[in-house]
This record gives C-alpha cells, structure tokens and sequence, in this order.
C-alpha cells in the first residue's frame, strides 16, 4: 500500500512566531504587527497593510504598496516600491525608484536613512491636524 501526501502551498508562511512572511504577487493583504512584530515580504505587484508596532519590515520586490502605522526598522530591496509609515524609526533602501512616506520619526526628529539605490525619495508628510 503506498501513501500519497498532497500539500497545498498558501502565500503566506511562518518562518517562526514572531515573523509574517508574504510571498504571493498580485494580492492584496492585511497583517496585525500586535501578534508578529517581524515582516519579510517577497513579493511583487502587492498592495499591503500593517497595522500595529511593526519592529522589522523587509520589503524584497517591485511594485509593492505597503501603509503601515509604525516600524522600527524598514528594509526595502527592489524597485518602484511604495511605501508609506505614519512612525518610522530607520530606513536601509537597495534599489531604485522607491518611495518612502513617514509622518513621525521614532527616536527623533527624522528616521536614520541609508540609501544605497538610485531614484529614490524619502519625504515627510507632515500628520492632518484634528
């Protein structure tokens, strides 16, 4: 008698239990940062929302939409990335073409930047007043 195992592969895999993992393009999803703090995202053509204190968020891609309220550290490896944080504690950008939005710095009056890439802008977008 053989046994055949069928496994279904879902977008989204847990590299451990503090860590969201996406890999699906073309989607859309939303993340809770509350109950995994650490973000990889490799994907591409994705439209993203973390919610929640995010502590790491790698964005590996092209194309991908990311609003987040808060993330200590932001990686972004790729091109035409867009992104958008209303707390932002540092920012590491590989890549070309992206754009990174912040409202509030963590730590600071602005997020430490390290831009290795081309093309990219990182600007202040000051909060709406009440």
């Amino acid at each position: 008698m053989s046994l055949v195992l069928l496994f279904v592969c879902a977008p989204v895999a847990v590299a451990d239990d503090d860590t969201w993992v996406w890999s699906d393009s073309n989607a859309k999803a939303a993340h809770d940062c509350g109950k995994q703090p650490v973000v990889i995202v490799n994907a591409s053509t994705d439209q993203l929302a973390l919610t929640g204190k995010c502590t790491k968020v790698s964005v590996n891609g092209s194309r991908v939409k990311v609003t987040a309220e808060s993330i200590d550290a932001l990686a972004v490896n790729g091109a035409e990335n867009a992104i958008t944080v209303d707390a932002l504690g540092k920012l590491s950008i590989t890549g070309a073409s992206n754009t990174i939005t912040w409202k509030t710095a963590l730590g600071g009056k602005k997020p430490r930047v390290s831009d290795q890439g081309s093309g990219d802008s990182v600007v202040a977008v000051p909060a709406p007043k009440p």
